[in-house]
């Protein structure tokens, strides 16, 4: 389906290239279309790749919103939402073993001393928010035929950016985001770290932590993904 829809905006784009000359022909001396076919030379020499990378930002997009099609009218309570320390490494558990991870940042062992000084200014910048939530998936959503019902933690973002045009590859403004770092299942009193591709089912009570540069303040949203779930205020 979504391939359908790529190579129909592909071949929409292609047909209007070799209808513009075709249409005016009658209408402009044998000239003027040789004019026409260069200037369409002319603009593809410029554009094509520019007007190629947002066709496929358009179809990724799509493709991005069926990925979220089991979250659809998912609610979401919102508890608390406060700024808390950089959080340690028994908060942090690394997706690919299960281990703690003892760096929130990942930066690689092999940077240059310059890499990494650069690194710990920017994580010296960054505020770290704990927001405290209860998910809700909806219950037309985990009755339907959707194969995919499981959300994971790790999908979560806060943001403050308003409408952008599609890119690719698919990029979020990083002065407006906050990029999710630690996730914990809460039980009560009981919270338990987990992986941030854990896959989780039905309604969760989930303790998230986010790191947000200095300019993610005020109104922002919580998304899934491209998903907006709902409404916060970031501290």
């Amino acid at each position: 389906m979504l391939y359908t829809f790529f190579f129909l905006m592909l071949g929409a784009f292609v047909a209007a290239l070799i209808a513009l000359p075709l249409a005016t022909a009658p209408y402009v001396p044998w000239w003027g279309t040789i004019l026409i076919v260069a200037a369409e030379l002319v603009f593809l020499r410029y554009a094509l790749f520019r007007i190629l990378g947002l066709m496929f930002a358009a179809f990724v997009s799509v493709g991005l919103r069926v990925g979220v099609q089991g979250m659809r009218g998912a609610k979401v309570d919102i508890h608390s939402l406060t700024v808390v320390p950089r959080p340690g490494p028994e908060m942090i558990v690394r997706p690919e073993s299960g281990s703690v991870d003892d760096d929130v940042d990942d930066v690689d062992e092999d940077e240059d001393a310059e890499e990494k000084a650069a690194a710990e200014r920017e994580a010296a910048e960054m505020r770290y928010v704990k927001l405290d939530c209860t998910v809700s998936p909806s219950a037309k959503a985990e009755a339907s035929n959707w194969p995919v019902k499981h959300y994971d933690a790790g999908s979560f973002k806060l943001s403050s950016e308003g409408f952008a045009w599609p890119s690719f590859p698919p990029k979020d403004d990083e002065t407006r985001t906050g990029e999710i770092v630690a996730a914990a299942l809460v039980d009560g009193a009981n919270t338990t770290p987990v992986a941030l591709d854990k896959q989780l089912l039905g309604r969760q009570r989930l303790s998230l932590i986010f790191k947000c540069p200095p300019t993610l303040r005020g109104s922002a949203k919580l998304k899934f993904i491209v998903l907006t779930l709902a409404r916060v205020e970031v501290p």
